[in-house]
């Protein structure tokens, strides 16, 4: 009787840990499966071919430069259309510059001679207008002493705009031609726990993702469900379509269409 019962004991130890085991690998399984759902995005974005990979870290690394945050400039500026870079919204230029300025200076005054520096850098030779020396918003203000102060509005948005880049074209040897697709969200202040997807013209919600802590990338799992989101949903939003021109080392915007 009794070496039945230790034979029972020996079925039910195995038997446990078996079950055990099954569920720590399914666990892990499941685990892995959501991991892999936040870590490999969904992306659409098309690249020629032709296009290296240091050339697509210049134009990417560019379009960021030039397209503005909705709370330093209303949204007809974030980027602006143009089929000449000296017809474009002086606004938009003028912000371009001086938000370049910003990012790489501690300081929030800037002279003329530094200004022109950033105005090449971002534009090239083919900007040939006399800017403004004011922007219309009230951010960029001169001084008494000749200097050019950058001064945010005190002015917190509604809503802001985002893109994903979809595709770069190769054009010909010196152009290439850059989609994005263009969605806007709600400001996230205050008591705010989601956030909310729209396209550029309606305020119709798309998509909803609670806000979630930023990783050790920089990003959180909100941002690349977003994305995920827009990306696999283009065609419910507008596209912007930027030429880009090369000389030298450096892309130059040439125009803005949408």
């Amino acid at each position: 009787m009794k070496k039945v019962f230790k034979f029972l004991i020996i079925l039910i130890l195995i038997a446990s840990i078996i079950y055990l085991g099954y569920l720590f690998i399914n666990r892990n399984h499941a685990e892995n499966v959501e991991i892999e759902k936040v870590n490999n995005m969904t992306t659409t974005k098309s690249v020629d071919s032709s296009i290296s990979g240091a050339d697509q870290d210049l134009i990417e690394d560019y379009i960021r430069k030039i397209y503005l945050g909705i709370g330093l400039v209303d949204s007809k500026d974030v980027l602006p259309e143009f089929l000449d870079i000296n017809n474009a919204s002086t606004d938009w230029i003028l912000n371009c510059i001086h938000l370049e300025l910003a990012r790489n200076s501690e300081s929030n005054i800037f002279s003329q001679d530094e200004i022109k520096k950033v105005q090449k850098e971002l534009f090239g030779d083919k900007l040939t207008i006399d800017l403004p020396v004011e922007d219309s918003y009230g951010n960029i203000v001169k001084n008494e002493e000749g200097k050019y102060i950058l001064s945010y509005r005190s002015y917190e948005p509604d809503y802001l705009n985002y893109y994903i880049v979809d595709s770069i074209k190769k054009i010909n040897d010196s152009m290439v031609e850059v989609n994005l697709i263009e969605y806007r969200t709600n400001s996230i202040i205050g008591e705010e726990t989601e956030i909310k997807v729209y396209t550029l013209n309606s305020n119709e919600i798309l998509f909803t993702q609670e806000i979630t802590d930023m990783d050790e990338e920089g990003m959180s799992e909100s941002d690349r469900n977003v994305t995920n989101f827009v990306a696999t949903n283009k065609e419910k939003f507008s596209n912007v379509k930027l030429i880009l021109e090369k000389e030298k080392d450096n892309y130059y915007v040439k125009s803005i269409e949408r």
